[in-house]
């Protein structure tokens, strides 16, 4: 399913911890509201729900004063309690259905999830390529002689992942890329 598996990219790091340091971190605990945001949108701006139908039940409008009383008889949201029910069921379905697929996922490569995650450990940053080569199936040690070799060759990279980069952001109050 497409929407399963567009929620299941947000969740790879915080399934990736689960799986490796069996915690979770501050980070990946911004990915779960990533992924809740991502899910509630897709259900109710956009229409891509199998359940409740191409309906949007919500916008990205903002809510004026009164307006709440305007629309849907006191509701907020112009529908009823049953159906903000089956909204959140339908989204709790959604990141459950995506969690099961990328614990499934890891761990049928938990072998490249295993050397991106001692690659991160010893550089603390990987980049494109080396991503590209660990899926391709590089061991830890190639993707590590690589690194060497480009060390110092390389300037910033807008697509690089750094290790507890999002733990230090928040701990700054910064959002990735305004460092």
């Amino acid at each position: 399913n497409k929407l399963v598996d567009n929620i299941c990219m947000v969740l790879g790091g915080r399934v990736a911890e689960e799986l490796v340091i069996k915690d979770v971190t501050t980070g990946a605990s911004n990915d779960l509201q990533k992924v809740s945001d991502l899910a509630r949108r897709m259900v109710t701006q956009w229409g891509m729900s199998e359940k409740l139908g191409l309906v949007a039940y919500d916008s990205d409008q903002p809510v004026f004063m009164g307006m709440e009383y305007e629309y849907g008889g006191g509701s907020r949201n112009g529908y009823s309690q049953k159906t903000a029910a089956e909204i959140d069921d339908e989204i709790r379905r959604l990141v459950a259905s995506a969690h099961e697929r990328a614990v499934q996922l890891l761990t049928e490569n938990r072998a490249i999830l295993d050397n991106m995650s001692r690659v991160l450990v010893e550089k603390e940053t990987i980049y494109t390529e080396e991503v590209s080569m660990l899926m391709k199936g590089a061991s830890y040690s190639e993707v590590i002689d690589f690194m060497d070799k480009e060390e110092g060759k390389r300037k910033d990279n807008p697509f690089e992942i750094t290790m507890m980069q999002t733990y230090h952001d928040e701990e700054k109050g910064q959002k990735r890329g305004n460092n």
